[in-house]
Order: structure tokens, then sequence, then C-alpha cells
């Protein structure tokens, strides 16, 4: 054995010893090692020291990983804490709430494409124009309040309820509820809305909840509903517009049903508005909960039902659908709406049935389902009646989804080499047409319809206001029987002799002033003056408009009335000569109808005319002689006083028994026609109490033969008493009335 090294220990640790080996020998350690081994090996003789850091290692490992799943799951915590805070945060900040003072009702021009749009109301008028714009149609009208939002007839011209909010127009459509409780659900719904934005979906502004003032305020669209603009047939729509309309509804249905309102519940063509640049966007959806109580006004049951034509019939059969639809109801939509692309006269309108039966034939279960009818095919577009038809499907599961119809309308529009919407520029160039032409339109139509207005007026005081109105529409006017009438004749007593005393013009003049004496008489009666021959006056009641047995009593008072005022008439240029009448009146049936189409007549044809003749040319100065007939109906009406003449001697009539009619009571039976026409006459012109009352005054007094026997009329409203005597031509009530008329008549309005 060789001494090769030494270990010293360390005097200041004694633990620690320190190696030193000899110069020149290098000892061999076990296993080839060069270095000094170890005391005691790292995991110790047995290895029990490794085993304590393994443990030591593992249980670090899993605190930290627990700790760091802790934090993890706490930052997530923090996290949604935090989100469902904004959340709340945006709930209660009601970013969509909208005050009804922050919208402004300016002079705003209305279009009149509008029919019926689904955001319906209108601008209120203001009608009352000033002097120097009298005669002038109102373009503009003034506002400032939310109007009612209702559901009229289709053919009645409306107008959408526009505002201006933060210096954009706005349409608001007014809900039917006297207020709204803002609950989580509505909360939720109406930020939902303002969310979301997509170029075929009107944006949803916001929303007013003042009590009373409940309403949705959208963007506005100008160009109104695609429903007015199918109705109205002056809009040409070719192969493009077509296309592109109907692929802006599946654009946007297909993205309203991937959100949250996943239905849309009531679409229909009214809710499909176009913008200034012929984009179509879909309005009134979402909002259940916010519009759930609401109640929809209906002015009729037809307004009611065809509603409901744009509804599935699955959604018919339901009792109770809460407002709700489905997304295959939507499809079933689409497809009345393709159809209404197809006849341009509104859902069902070659099924030429009442709305209310046609809702009832599609909730029947029939085979084949009932239908819309489409007769003609739009050229090169035949394939949108297949898709219609496979979206009516009477099973929901059959019918496609908008994502399909969507590729399909696609591929339809790159089949037919057409761009899927329409251009820009070819917008710009028709909103400026379109605007230039609109206000030359207006123009012209406002000088049409004066000019019409006037025609108009000319024509009702030639003719019955019916016959009138067949004439006007082209229609050839069929002679009427009418089974009772009673017809009015009178003519002047010696007026062969006075016209021999008198020049033409004065006989003119002197005709002229009675007859616009008794032309003032009968505005108050319903009866119709069917000419003047010579001092022949001709007046009827009972025609063209029915009015039971009472046009005997209308007849007699206006007779009456007219005799009693020819007692106060004076000639012109005979003041002291005494003006006679002598008046017939006979009852019966008649015939009448237009004859001649260059200057039209409506003449009556009948024996009653020519009875009625021959008993004003037997009858006596200043009294009313009426036939037996007359008299029958007169005495079942009550409150004529009557007089029996005997038998006569009647030319062409052979013997006759006549009566005298001497009076009438205050309280006799009159035409529920009067009141009306008493209405037209205090809006047509200054009516004076006296007037206004068209009351019978009884008195002990008549005429018969120039002898008072008994009562008459007193003071009649048309004449004017004068230094004892009526004088035509100097009465200012008179002149007043006629300068009336002349204004009423250059502004169109009937007199």
């Amino acid at each position: 054995m060789h001494v090769v090294a030494e270990f010293w220990l360390n005097e200041k640790n004694i633990d620690e010893q320190k190696y030193k080996p000899y110069k020149n020998k290098t000892p061999t350690w076990y296993g080839g090692r060069t270095t000094v081994p170890l005391d005691t090996p790292p995991c110790g003789f047995h290895g029990e020291l490794c085993q304590k850091s393994e443990k030591s290692d593992n249980i670090t490992k899993i605190i930290a990983s627990v700790s760091g799943v802790l934090a993890l799951l706490l930052l997530l915590l923090l996290y949604n804490i935090y989100r469902q805070y904004s959340m709340e945060k945006e709930l209660q900040s009601l970013m969509w709430k909208i005050e009804s003072a922050d919208i402004s009702f300016e002079a705003r021009r209305n279009s009149q494409i509008s029919i019926e749009s689904g955001v319906i109301g209108s601008l209120m008028q203001d009608n009352h124009s000033s002097s120097s714009e009298q005669g002038k149609h109102q373009d503009y009208e003034m506002t400032d309040t939310l109007l009612e939002n209702t559901d009229d007839d289709p053919t009645t011209v409306k107008y959408t309820t526009v505002g201006l909010f933060k210096g954009n127009y706005v349409a608001i459509k007014k809900l039917s509820m006297k207020s709204i409780i803002l609950t989580r659900n509505v909360l939720k719904e109406l930020n939902l809305m303002r969310e979301i934005r997509h170029e075929n979906l009107n944006p949803f502004i916001g929303a007013c909840i003042e009590p009373g003032n409940i309403c949705i305020v959208t963007s506005y669209c100008p160009k109104g509903c695609l429903q007015d603009i199918l109705l109205n047939r002056d809009v040409r729509l070719d192969h493009m517009f077509i296309l592109s309309l109907v692929y802006d509804i599946a654009k946007g249905m297909t993205f309203l049903h991937s959100t949250d309102i996943k239905v849309h519940g009531n679409l229909k063509s009214s809710n499909c508005l176009v913008d200034s640049r012929w984009q179509l966007k879909i309005t009134d959806y979402g909002l259940p909960t916010f519009k759930s109580k609401q109640i929809k006004p209906y002015s009729c049951d037809h307004a009611k039902y065809r509603d409901m034509l744009w509804k599935a019939p699955e959604l018919l059969r339901m009792s109770n659908t809460n407002g709700k639809g489905t997304q295959a109801g939507d499809v079933y939509s689409f497809s009345i709406i393709l159809q209404e692309f197809h006849t341009r006269k509104g859902p069902y309108s070659y099924n030429h049935e009442e709305p209310r039966h046609i809702i009832e034939h599609v909730k029947a279960i029939e085979f084949p389902p009932y239908r819309p009818v489409i007769p003609d095919l739009i050229e090169r577009l035949e394939e949108l009646r297949e898709m219609a038809k496979e979206c009516w499907s009477d099973i929901p599961q059959e019918r496609p989804v908008f994502a399909e119809l969507k590729k399909r309308i696609h591929r339809l529009l790159v089949n037919l080499k057409m761009k899927t919407n329409i251009l820009d520029n070819m917008i710009y160039m028709m909103e400026k047409y379109t605007d230039n032409l609109e206000e030359l339109v207006v123009e012209r139509t406002e000088l049409l319809s004066d000019e019409k207005k006037k025609t108009d007026a000319l024509l009702e005081r030639m003719l019955p206001t019916s016959v009138a109105e067949q004439l006007k529409k082209g229609k050839a006017v069929e002679a009427e029987s009418f089974k009772c009438v009673t017809i009015y004749f009178s003519d002047i007593v010696s007026f062969t002799e006075l016209c021999a005393e008198s020049t033409p013009l004065q006989v003119v003049t002197l005709l002229n002033d009675l007859y616009t004496l008794f032309d003032e008489i009968i505005r108050e009666f319903d009866v119709y003056k069917v000419e003047t021959i010579g001092d022949a006056y001709m007046v009827v009641s009972g025609l063209p408009q029915r009015n039971d047995n009472l046009h005997a009593s209308e007849i007699s008072c206006m007779a009456i009335r007219i005799r009693d005022s020819v007692l106060d008439f004076k000639i012109r240029h005979k003041p002291n000569h005494r003006l006679k009448l002598r008046i017939g009146i006979h009852s019966g049936p008649v015939v009448a109808g237009v004859v001649g189409r260059t200057m039209p007549r409506y003449c009556l044809f009948g024996d009653t005319v020519n009875t009625a003749s021959r008993l004003e040319s037997s009858g006596e100065a200043l009294s009313i002689h009426i036939s037996n007939t007359t008299n029958e109906i007169l005495e079942k009406l009550g409150g004529f006083q009557t007089e029996e003449r005997g038998e006569i001697t009647v030319k062409g009539k052979g013997s006759l028994v006549t009566y005298w009619l001497l009076a009438a009571n205050s309280d006799v039976p009159r035409s529920p026609h009067r009141e009306a026409i008493l209405q037209d006459l205090q809006l047509a012109r200054p009516i004076g109490p006296h007037l206004r009352d068209g009351i019978l005054h009884h008195s002990n007094m008549s005429l018969r033969g120039g002898s008072i026997r008994g009562g008459s009329y007193r003071n009649s409203p048309a004449i004017l008493r004068n230094g004892g005597g009526h004088v035509a031509h100097e009465s200012p009530v008179m002149i007043r009335w006629k300068k009336a008329d002349d204004e009423l008549l250059m502004n169109g309005i009937h007199t």
C-alpha cells in the first residue's frame, strides 16, 4: 500500500475535510473516477434523501396548479361580474329612449305615392290658408303631435307621420297603448333592436315611452312601401327592379332569422319599405313583448281580415299566437308578396272574394289548399311563381328556408346576367329627374284639379249628381223607372200680354229675376229642377234619389213657399204690375233618362208629366191645383189643408176630381235628405237665422184665385221685403248670394 494523499480537518469547520494529494501521485478511485467521492451520496446511502425531494416537488406543483386554476376562475368570475355590470348598466342607460320634445315637425311636402304604408298616419293639413293663397292647393302641412296609427280602407290615401330627429327625417309609428312597463325582457328587446344593423333592415332609432305618446321611431324611407309601388301602375317595374327587390327581401329575412330576434311575424308588402336609392328595407320586426299589449285598431272587419291575408294557415288555425310567428310562417308571407309582384293588384286579387271568406278558406283544411290565383307569369321570371308555390305549402316543414331562397334568387340573377342591386349613378339620375318632375306634376295636378272642380260644379248644376258622376266615368246612363214621384208645373198668368207690352230684354230680365228667386227657394227642399221653358217652371221630387212618399210633402211645401214669394215680387220695368202665378201638382209613375249627346238633358217621360201640366193650365191665379192622387198622399202624411174643387174637365184626360192646396202646418213630414241639403247650404254661403229655420209658418190666411181664405207661409227666406214689396234687382241678399255663387264656382266648390 502506498500513501498517495492526505485529508486535513478544517479548523474553522470540523465537519469539512480538505483533500491534499501528493505530488506525482494520482490515486485511482472506484469506478474510474478522477475526483474525490462525496462523504454521503446525493440521495443518501439508501436513497432516502432523493425520495423526500421528489415528494416536495410534487406538492409544489400541485399547489401551483391549484393556484393557477383558482386564479383563472377568479378572473373569469371577475370578468363575468364586470360583463353583467356592463350589461345592467347598458340596460338601465336607456340609450334607445327618445323624448317627444326631441322630435320636431316642420313643414314638409307629402308624397302622394303612398296609399297604404306599414307606418301609417298623416301630417295634419293646414286648412286655413290666407286670403292671398285662396284657391291654391296646400302642398305643405304642419303638425306638432304624434298622430294615431290606424288601418283604414286601402283605397284611401294615407301618409306616414314624419318628424325631424337630430337633423334626420324619421318615421313615427304610434302604438295604441296608454302606458308601458319596462320589464327586463322589454329592455333586452329594445337594446337588441338598437344593436341590429343590416342593409335590408330598416334601422330602429329608438322609442318614446311617454304615457299617451308611446311610439316606435325608425328611419324614414321616402319612396313609400312596396305595396304602394306595386299598386301604382304608373311605376314600371322591369326584371332588374323586380329581382332586386325580391333579393333584398330574401337577404333581409335571412339575416333576421340568424339573429336573436329569430322571427318577423308580420311580414307583408306594406312592411317592406323602399329608400331613396330604391333599396328595400324590412320594417316592423322585433319587440314582441313591447308590442304585446297593443290593440291594433281597425276601422271595420274588412280591414281586419285584409290584414290577415299574409298570415300562414297554421297560425290562423291557432286560437292565440300572442303576436308571435314562426320562420316557416315568414316564408309563407313571402309567397304572398311574390303573388303581389305577379298581379300588382294586392293579395288574392284574382280570387274575387271578400277577405273574410278568403281567411275562412285558408284556415279550413281543403284539398288542394286554397291559395292565391296567379293568372299571368312574369316573362323570363317564371321561376318566381314556382318558388311561391313551394313557399305556400300547407306543411310548414316542406317550405324552403330563406337562406336557400336567397341562393336560388342569386342564381337567377346570375343566369340573367343582372346585378344584385341598382347602380348608384342610375338612382342619382332618377332622383334628380324625379324631384324636378314631382314639382312639375304637383303644379300641373293643381291646375287640373281646379279646372275639374269647376267643370264638375257646372255639370252638377245641369244634371243630378248621380247622373253627372256616371257621365264623368264615361258610362251610358240608362233610363230608370220610378214608381211614384210628384211633379210641379207653374206659369205666369197673362204672360203673353205682358210680353207684348215689354221689350225682349225686359222679358229676359223679368224671367231671370223670377227664376233666380225660385232657384234660391228650392235649394231648401229635396227637389230637382227639371227645366224652364219660357214662363213655365218644372220641378220634381222623388228622383233620382227616392224619398218614399215624402216627395209630395216636399213639392207641396215648396209650392206654398213659391206662391207666397210672388206676392212680394216686383217687376223692374212695371213696378205696379202684380205678378200672378198658376201652379199644378200631380203624383204618379215616370221614366227618367238622359236624352241626346250634344247638350244632354235629363228628361221625364210618362202620363204623369202631361197630367201635371194640364192641372197647371186648368188652375187659377195664385192657387195651387193638385190631383186626387197627390191629395191622397198628403192626407196620409197629415198636416196639409186642402179643399175639394170638384169634378172638372181636363183636356186629354176627361173628367177629374181635383183639389186646392191651401196651407201646411209647421210639423209636416219632410224628406230625410233635407238635413244634408241644409248643411250644404250652411257650408256654401253665410245664412241668416231666417234661412236656417226653414220652417213652415202657419197663419189664418190662404189664397184662392186672389181671395184670402186660410193659412200660408210668411217671411220666405229668399225674400227681402223692401217698402212692402220684393225688388229682385235691388235686393242686397240676392246680390251677395249671386256673388258668393260666382266665387264658389271659380274655386270649384259645389253649390
